[in-house]
């Protein structure tokens, strides 16, 4: 309750703020970024929040405080769809490839995700470099694609992207799980070259030689002659 008092008592504050001409310039423009950040981190009022935010940008425009507020918003609630609209059209205005990727993984996110936003999330993560990012968004559309039918068949590009993930960390036998979920929906031509592939990586500075040697055993058992 206290707390609650608190946020009132500088909500009356801000609002008086806004209004006050007397006041200096930078806090006149910040109150009601202020505002919105407080309406949007209660949920009862995050509609008026996302109104505040979006009249604040208007007004004056400072990309990298309103990213900051829609961030940490869409992480208490990814799935309101005004909130999410207003850092879609921040975080691609802004110019800003990090704030850019903070709202694709909060899209990410949601229950009505698809592979295409997926798509471009994974995109965005790779051209800033940002690994763990990339993993766990690829994850994300193989997790997606196999609850819609299969990552086998409809995120092959995510599979193929968590083997190099894998491989780069070493994990050989991690890149073999995904090579064995690619193998589902290859032909025979294809898994033939998926486990040369898999066996080269093993044998590569002999990162996994079991692994190279049950490889190749598998190769010489569906090719026995």
């Amino acid at each position: 309750a206290r707390a609650q008092g608190e946020r009132e008592e500088e909500r009356k504050a801000l609002s008086e703020l806004v209004e006050e001409q007397d006041a200096a310039e930078a806090e006149r423009v910040d109150a009601p970024y202020r505002l919105a950040e407080l309406s949007l981190g209660e949920t009862e009022r995050r509609d008026e929040g996302v109104d505040t935010l979006r009249l604040a940008f208007a007004r004056t425009p400072k990309p990298r405080r309103a990213g900051e507020i829609l961030t940490a918003a869409a992480s208490l609630d990814p799935d309101h769809d005004g909130l999410m609209s207003v850092f879609e059209e921040v975080a691609r205005g802004s110019g800003d490839d990090g704030l850019l990727l903070d709202f694709l993984e909060r899209r990410a996110s949601r229950a009505d995700a698809n592979l295409a936003q997926l798509q471009e999330a994974v995109e965005r993560a790779q051209g800033l470099d940002a690994e763990e990012r990339t993993e766990r968004l690829l994850e994300r559309a193989v997790s997606l694609a196999d609850a819609a039918g299969g990552a086998a068949t409809d995120a092959r590009w995510a599979l193929f992207g968590l083997v190099e993930r894998r491989k780069a960390a070493g994990d050989m036998r991690g890149a073999a799980a995904h090579i064995t979920r690619l193998m589902e929906d290859a032909d025979v031509d294809e898994r033939r070259q998926l486990r040369l592939s898999l066996a080269a990586m093993a044998r590569e500075e002999e990162r996994d030689l079991p692994l190279a040697a049950d490889t190749y055993a598998e190769l010489l058992a569906e090719e026995p002659t």
